[in-house]
């Protein structure tokens, strides 16, 4: 048996070989990192410029984007957009992307009017953008005023900014925020204070793969007193009904009758979905004039393909069966010789979860799905994490091994894991569907994001701050106790399970990566972890996630606060933390807890929250014994200490 690598090469020299004969049609696809770009237009060079889209009125006039006539002209429409796809989904793969954008932007009326203009909105639509004649005005240039039911690339998604009331189909006058589906009557929409539509606000907007909500969050900056306002809704499972599967995301904007500017300050945007460029195919055909075997032409042509094709195709299967079988052998050989985790049969788990029915799944996220089982009399929880690659799960095995003895009362023990591959060929491409499993042991009182949002009974204070305490409790284990500190990447409600004393165990570590304290090395990842709305904002540049301790202190901090308001929403806590230094207590404590709870505790919880979700990671303070101390009897925090060269581990292929 040849070496790996050369028996890589030998394969794919045989690929070639084979292409190269049959002078069958190619399909040729490029695929780019997932988008992630940031614009501030007071220091935006050119060349940036190049990755924007100007489409009618639009454009750059010193240090931001005017949308619209920046004078007193009427009927003005403007669109800004990034000049590049963006994948939303995959037909072929079922892949749907998550994404969050911030921006800061201007609504102004001009002087010595009281009139109000259109307003703005944010929008998705078919790629590459293409700004309708003829929809100036309340439309936002998103379609023009006969084209009442968009159809494929014309099709819309827009986050509406509108401080001007529609009767044709706004519900709601004045000032307000909405969301369109296809349609300029909003499907969710929310009023705002009259006149706040008028000064420099940024805004966030998410989407959730896994929960497909979108929701847009809008912060008043001229004026701190405003509460920060949102919408959001659920969009369908099936998204190919309301876009196409590569969009266009920018700002699109109209004026009528009445003037007012549109202006865009900063824009970032981060996606975990890399966009393919669309295939290019050539199916020409170019006959030899020869004979061969007395066959002229084409026939003759065909004949010495096909047997030439027969051939190659039975060396490549012999080739890669042996390949993948020994590689597989010594990889999972390779692995658990001096690990407590055992290796589960596929068969087992199968049998364990009744092959996989959905009675005993019990939960569902991004990265895969969870079952209930029983193993030799004891109950487990199986995770199916499905993913598709050319072999390469020898990292997903290695990185178990660092979850290996991190026993510890605030983690749920992991228990074992399972790898099913099957190995299939297309053409010439050898490819392997490999199914990974992880064991872990059965947490019987659900998940956190379960008793603040779906249960009827009221988590009490008491179980709170106990839950509270301890996911510090592991966080502080896994940064500061471990030889190797442990990030987990993806804390949010869902992965926080509570046993049948409601101790907090931290779950899913499935994303979690290793680094050792003094490794200079800063490796990056084109694949985003975690969920967007509890993701450090620091973390994203370029597609790539830049991981440190401080990430993972962002989305506890975050954590927390939706513990103490029992809902997310982040920006609203800040604000009144900000404003009403006397009374903030009460007002974000969780209305349904009907004042029961401790006052003193409450307010840690929310100092606590909101120090460790600081937007600058510098600020946030280390998740130390300090940070344990100052739960229990205050204190003061300490600072952490990032240095240029600590590491950004990788992230996870699970």
């Amino acid at each position: 048996m040849a070496p790996e690598s050369a028996t890589a090469h030998i394969f794919l020299a045989a690929c070639f070989f084979f292409f190269f004969l049959s002078n069958s049609h190619h399909v040729t696809a490029a695929t780019s990192p997932p988008p992630s770009f940031s614009f501030d237009f007071s220091n935006t060079s050119k060349d940036q410029l190049g990755d924007l889209r100007f489409e009618g009125d639009a454009a750059l006039n010193g240090n931001l984007v005017d949308l619209t006539c920046n004078d007193d002209s009427l009927f003005c429409l403007g669109r800004m957009s990034y000049n590049h796809p963006v994948a939303l989904y995959d037909n072929y793969t079922g892949e749907v992307a998550s994404f969050v954008t911030t921006f800061t932007f201007a609504i102004n009326i001009l002087p010595n009017t009281t009139q109000r203009g259109d307003g703005m909105t944010f929008f998705l639509s078919g790629y590459p953008s293409r700004l309708p004649p003829g929809s100036s005005g309340s439309v936002f240039g998103l379609r023009n005023w006969t084209n009442t039911s968009p159809s494929g690339e014309d099709r819309f998604v827009a986050i509406e900014f509108d401080p001007f009331n529609n009767g044709q189909w706004d519900s709601i006058s004045n000032d307000h925020i909405g969301i369109d589906l296809n349609s300029l009557t909003s499907i969710s929409s929310t009023r705002l204070p009259i006149y706040s539509l008028n000064g420099t606000m940024t805004a966030t907007i998410t989407f959730d793969n896994a929960t497909r909500i979108l929701e847009a969050i809008l912060n008043f900056d001229y004026n701190s007193s405003l509460a920060p306002a949102s919408v959001k809704t659920q969009l369908p499972a099936q998204l190919d009904a309301l876009l196409p599967p590569v969009v266009s995301v920018g700002f699109s904007a109209g004026t009528g009758g009445y003037s007012e500017l549109h202006q865009i300050h900063s824009w970032s945007f981060n996606s975990t979905m890399a966009a393919t460029d669309t295939p290019t195919r050539d199916n020409e055909f170019h006959p030899n004039q020869g004979e061969v075997f007395g066959i002229k032409g084409r026939q003759g042509q065909n004949l010495v393909i096909g047997g030439l094709v027969i051939l190659v195709l039975a060396v490549l299967l012999a080739i890669w069966s042996t390949f993948s079988w020994c590689r597989l052998k010594r990889i999972r050989n390779s692995f658990g010789k001096d690990s407590r985790l055992k290796r589960y049969e596929y068969s087992d788990l199968s049998m364990a979860t009744d092959r996989f029915s959905e009675k005993k799944e019990i939960g569902k996220g991004g990265f895969g799905v969870v079952y209930s089982g029983s193993l030799k009399k004891k109950d487990v929880a199986v995770k199916k994490i499905l993913k598709d690659s050319r072999g390469e799960f020898k990292d997903f095995l290695a990185e178990l091994g660092s979850i290996d003895g991190t026993g510890h009362v605030n983690l749920v023990r992991l228990e074992g894991w399972c790898c099913s591959v099957n190995n299939y060929m297309f053409w010439c491409l050898g490819r392997q569907h490999v199914e990974l499993f992880l064991v872990y042991e059965l947490v019987p009182n659900g998940t956190l994001h379960q008793h603040l949002y779906e249960k009827s009974e009221v988590l009490s204070w008491e179980m709170r701050f106990k839950i509270v305490k301890g996911l510090c409790n592991a966080l502080h284990y896994l940064h500061h106790q471990c030889s190797q500190y442990i990030l987990h990447r993806d804390i949010k409600p869902g992965n926080i399970l509570l046993d049948s004393e409601f101790n907090a165990k931290l779950g899913d570590f499935g994303l979690s990566r290793v680094a050792e304290h003094n490794n200079v090395t800063s490796v990056q990842t084109e694949a985003a972890a975690g969920t967007m709305r509890y993701m450090d904002p620091q973390s994203m540049t370029d597609g790539q996630a830049n991981l440190r301790r401080s990430s993972d202190v962002y989305s506890f901090g975050i954590v927390l606060l939706e513990i103490a308001h029992g809902k997310y929403n982040p920006g609203l806590v800040r604000h009144l933390h900000r404003n009403r230094p006397y009374t903030f207590v009460e007002e974000v404590a969780d209305e349904k807890l009907a004042g029961q709870f401790d006052r003193v505790q409450m307010e840690r919880v929310i100092v606590l929250g909101l120090r460790c979700s600081e937007e600058v990671a510098s600020k946030r303070p280390s998740l130390d014994a300090a940070a344990m101390q100052f739960l229990e009897s205050g204190g003061e925090l300490h600072a952490a200490t990032i240095h240029k060269d600590e590491p950004h581990p990788t992230a996870a292929r699970a």
